[in-house]
C-alpha cells in the first residue's frame, strides 16, 4: 500500500447483490488515482451478535487512529428490522479511536409507511441519523441537502455527492455546473 489509507466500514451485507459494497467498490477504484487505499471493513454484528461486533470493532480501530473511516448507512445494514438504534455506538467506538469520521448516507429519508410501527421505525431511524451527523466530522448525503427534509441548514461538514440516477448526464459530467444544476 502505498496511499494513504481510508476504511469503508459497512453493516450486515444485502442480498442477493449489495449495491453499498459495490459503491465502496468503484470509490476505492476511484480513489487510486487520488493516491488513496481503500479498504472495505464490515461490522458483523448479524452472524456474531452485537456484544461480539463491537469488540472486534474496537480491537480493530485502534489501528486506525488518524485515518478517516467512512461508514456507510442504510438502515437496514445496521438492523434487522431497521431500526439502527445500536448505530451510534458504532460512531462512538470509532471517535474513541482517534479516527476522522465521515458518515456515508445512502439512505437520506427515514422509511414512509403509515402504520404505527412505520411512524416509530421512522422516528427511530431521524433519532439515528441527527445523532450520526452530530458526530460525524464529515457527511456525504447522495441528494441535495436543500431536498433532504430533516437536515434544517446546510451543515458545514455536509456534502452532496451523487450517485447511480442522482449522477449528472455523460454530456455534462465534466461539468461543474451539472453538479451545481443537480443541487437546486
Amino acid at each position: 500500500m502505498s496511499g494513504r489509507r481510508v476504511i469503508a466500514l459497512l453493516g450486515r451485507p444485502d442480498a442477493p447483490t449489495d449495491a453499498v459494497e459495490e459503491y465502496c467498490r468503484y470509490l476505492g477504484e476511484a480513489l487510486l488515482a487520488e493516491d488513496f487505499d481503500l479498504i472495505i471493513e464490515r461490522v458483523a454484528w448479524s452472524e456474531s451478535g452485537w456484544r461480539s461486533a463491537a469488540s472486534s470493532l474496537r480491537h480493530r480501530a485502534q489501528g486506525w487512529r488518524g485515518a478517516w473511516v467512512l461508514v456507510q448507512y442504510t438502515a437496514s445494514a445496521w438492523s434487522a428490522r431497521s431500526f439502527p438504534l445500536r448505530f451510534p455506538q458504532v460512531l462512538k467506538i470509532l471517535k474513541a479511536a482517534g479516527v476522522r469520521l465521515g458518515v456515508v448516507f445512502h439512505d437520506v429519508e427515514p422509511y414512509a409507511g403509515k402504520r404505527a410501527i412505520d411512524v416509530v421505525r421512522r422516528r427511530a431511524q431521524l433519532r439515528v441519523m441527527r445523532t450520526a451527523l452530530r458526530l460525524s466530522d464529515a457527511a456525504v448525503f447522495t441528494v441535495p441537502l436543500q431536498k433532504n427534509s430533516w437536515v434544517k441548514h446546510d451543515p458545514r461538514k455536509g456534502y452532496f455527492i451523487p450517485v447511480g440516477a442522482n449522477l449528472p448526464t455523460s454530456t455534462d459530467a465534466n461539468s461543474r455546473q451539472a453538479f451545481r444544476r443537480a443541487e437546486n
